[in-house]
């Protein structure tokens, strides 16, 4: 969890509009973790509003992410659905 935040850190770029207004929140993006460890069907499940920049910039993040390790199942690797909140604090 530490190299995902530190990932978002290094990568997040906090979006002009956002910035100039001072706003502020939380975007959750739902992703599949494919059998290969690769991110799929990234989607924003609650967003800051279209237009602003916040829900695409999350997105952007999140399928720039290297890959996952995949879960196991048994001895078999599966797909697993995530959510998680990408913060945008200025």
């Amino acid at each position: 969890l530490l190299d995902l935040a530190q990932f978002f850190e290094d990568h997040l770029i906090y979006p002009r509009i956002g910035r100039a207004n001072l706003i502020e929140g939380i975007v959750l993006v739902e992703f599949t973790v494919a059998a290969d460890g690769s991110i799929e069907n990234a989607k924003v499940i609650k967003g800051l509003g279209q237009g602003l920049g916040f829900d695409e910039e999350a997105l952007r993040l999140v399928n720039m992410m290297p890959n996952w390790t995949p879960a196991q199942q048994g001895t078999r690797t599966v797909a697993t659905k995530l959510r998680i909140p990408i913060a945008f604090v200025l």
